[in-house]
Parts: C-alpha cells; structure tokens; sequence
C-alpha cells in the first residue's frame, strides 16, 4: 500500500519514485542531525559513450548530491529541489568522484570518506536472472554479506513487482541495531506516510526539532552519548571516530598498570576504541 501510494505521488509531482525516496531520506536526514546542507552520495550508470555499451563491467560513477532542506518550506518544494538536483547532476555526471578530490581538494581524513558519510540507491525495475551456460546472473536484493560498511550510513532500494524493498547499510562504530530500527527504519517509513498524505507540510521545523532533540543525551545511542560526554567536557576538540578525547582529573593513587590492562582489554573487544593513558 505504501509502495503504490509512492509511486501515485511521484507522478503527481513529475519526479521518479527515486525522486521522491532520496528526498524522504534528506527529510529523515534532517531530523536526525539537525542539518539543514547535506550531502548524499548516489551511484550513476556511467555509459554513456558508445564504446562502452555492449562491454561488461563495472562502469559506475559516484555523483555527489547536495541537497538543502532548510531552504524549502514544504515537501512539495523539497521534492521539486531534489529533482532539479538530480537532473543537473547527471548532466555532468562525466565528471568522476576523483576528478572532483582534485578540484575541491577537501581536508582528508582517516576516519571517514572525504564530501560523503551517507548514500541512497535505487535499482529501478525487477530484472530477470541471466543464464549464460554455467554461470547465473541475478539482480542483486540486499541478500549479500560484505562485512563491513563502506559509510556512516545507506539506503538501497530495489521493485519486486509493485512492492518496494531496501536495506539499511550502517556504521556499528557509531549506530546500534536498536536505533537503526527505531530511528532510521522506522523513522523513515514515518516521513514517507507523512509524505503520502500531505506534501505541504513543513519541512523547517523538522530541523530545528532535530537540533533541540541532538542535544538530549536520552535520545543517543551508547557510542553517541560517549561523543555528547567527550563534547560537553571538550567543546572545542573535534570529535569522530578515533579523535574522542576524555581527560579525567583521578584524586587520589590510581593503579596505572591496572588501568591500562583494563583499556587494553577493552580496545581487543572494539577496534575502533583507542586510548593513550598519561599519568601526570
């Protein structure tokens, strides 16, 4: 029913359904960070040239799509920017991702992919398995593994018939299975009935609500609540990742080489935990 209902507002807005699910995602995007200039990353089929029509392999673009939700009032505004958006960004998507590093040269950093934390992807229509003598090929429906995630996080969508199916790809360094369900899934599907049912409802005060809520530790998951801590204690350190800075001021003896067996223990269990103990 959702799927349908989907599929009817797009075209009543003129957008693909694609369109319409990437810009539910900013929605649901501002909401969870409270911003209102994003960056979405989408793969683009890059074949444009003749030579590449009747080859096999991976010819696939990274575009870099930035969306302002905070400048729109309404969904129906937000769906329209996301369009216009798209469009212009597959009117240039000849330019590779590595030929944009090299013009914009963004800060690096180790512990996240440069213009991008967060990606959407659409595989429209249901394709038919391929058999070519021993080998089979079939289209891809979120059943492969790869053991680790590539972004913070990323919504894939392909149609199986008239239903709509995705998977959630996520960061378990920085999101929990709980608030995955809860806040994203769950989240999502929410701004997609709100979508459905009223496109002139407001989009602005769907991020100021996210600022207030980003700031209310109850609403954070463990590691989030380990960075709101660090934040309150060091606004001005910059933190991600393997950059979370906690000094504790300890009155009395403290059993250093206890200490230290303790964090070592604890950093074999999570890779992603450092921890550099100076006694002073």
């Amino acid at each position: 029913e959702l799927a349908a209902r989907i599929r009817a507002t797009a075209a009543a807005q003129g957008v693909t359904p694609f369109m319409f699910l990437l810009a539910a995602y900013a929605v649901l995007l501002g909401r969870l960070c409270g911003a209102d200039d994003l960056t979405v990353s989408t793969p683009s089929l890059h074949r444009k040239h003749p030579g590449l029509h009747d080859l096999i392999g991976f010819f696939v673009n990274t575009l870099i799509l930035r969306i302002r939700p905070g400048r729109c009032r309404t969904h129906r505004e937000l769906v329209q920017h996301v369009r216009q958006t798209v469009l212009e960004a597959l009117e240039h998507d000849g330019v590779t991702l590595e030929k944009l590093m090299e013009a914009l040269r963004p800060a690096r950093d180790v512990s996240r992919p440069a213009l991008r934390q967060v990606a959407f992807a659409m595989q429209p229509g249901a394709a038919e398995p391929i058999e070519a003598g021993p080998v089979t090929f079939c289209p891809w429906t979120g059943d492969i593994d790869l053991g680790t995630a590539r972004l913070d996080v990323a919504l894939f969508f392909w149609e199986d018939g008239q239903a709509i199916r995705g998977v959630c790809e996520y960061n378990v360094d920085l999101l929990d299975r709980g608030f995955v369900a809860d806040r994203v899934v769950d989240g999502y599907r929410a701004v997609l009935a709100e979508m459905t049912a009223d496109m002139d409802q407001p989009v602005g005060p769907l991020v100021e609500q996210a600022r207030e809520a980003r700031e209310d530790p109850t609403n954070l998951t463990e590691n989030q609540k380990l960075f709101w801590f660090s934040r309150k204690l060091h606004p001005d350190v910059d933190l991600y990742f393997n950059r979370v800075v906690v000094t504790l001021e300890v009155d009395g003896p403290l059993d250093g080489p206890r200490l230290r067996a303790a964090m070592d223990q604890v950093v074999s269990q999570r890779d992603s935990l450092r921890s550099i103990i100076e006694e002073k």
